[in-house]
């Protein structure tokens, strides 16, 4: 009785780690399929305007950078990427944004060595990119956003480091004070 105990419960193990791994899925796909319309209409309305135009080496250049783009987007192979393909994809995105915003939008992307074997979940970089190109772009100024990831060693431990910057308008300060304090933040739009 012991011994087919402990196989069910090894079974219920193994039945929960997939429906586990499934719901990841799902949710990746998911966001995959948020970020496709809107993004994908505005692209193709820039390069309409942008033949309208005749700037044809620039509709090149962003054509390129957006079959890229979407080529990572509609992969399927799997749940986790390499750092650096991660990277090159931030980087596809990044330059539409720039043809988009032509003289506003630089960016810079630092990538240490070492980082191909490194594996994220799809879109986490791409996330916190365009959350900063969103925000920065409504602050007026030209828009500069870093990118860098480095392998990092301190007390013994070996890390990879990511940072996220822009030069947008930032946090207030009660906002930051609420995220040290590892608080909700409560706004007129809800909690967060």
């Amino acid at each position: 009785t012991f011994n087919h105990m402990a196989e069910q419960i090894i079974n219920l193990k193994i039945d929960v780690y997939k429906t586990s791994l499934e719901k990841e899925k799902i949710f990746n796909q998911f966001l995959r399929v948020q970020i496709q319309p809107h993004f994908y209409i505005n692209c193709m309305s820039l390069i309409y305007n942008m033949a309208a135009m005749g700037e044809d080496d620039t509709i090149q250049q962003l054509s390129a950078c957006v079959s890229d783009y979407f080529r990572y987007i509609f992969r399927s192979d799997s749940n986790m990427v390499c750092l650096t393909e991660e990277m090159k994809h931030v980087g596809n995105y990044l330059e539409i944004c720039r043809i988009r915003y032509k003289d506003r939008l630089t960016f810079h992307l630092e990538k240490g060595e070492g980082l191909e074997d490194i594996k994220i979940p799809p879109l986490l970089l791409h996330t916190f990119v365009e959350n900063s190109v969103k925000y920065a772009a409504g602050s007026g100024k030209n828009i500069q956003i870093l990118a860098a990831a480095a392998r990092k060693k301190q007390q013994g431990e070996e890390f990879v480091e990511i940072k996220i910057e822009d030069n947008g308008i930032g946090f207030s300060d009660n906002v930051l004070e609420s995220l040290r304090k590892d608080k909700d933040i409560v706004t007129e739009k809800g909690t967060r």
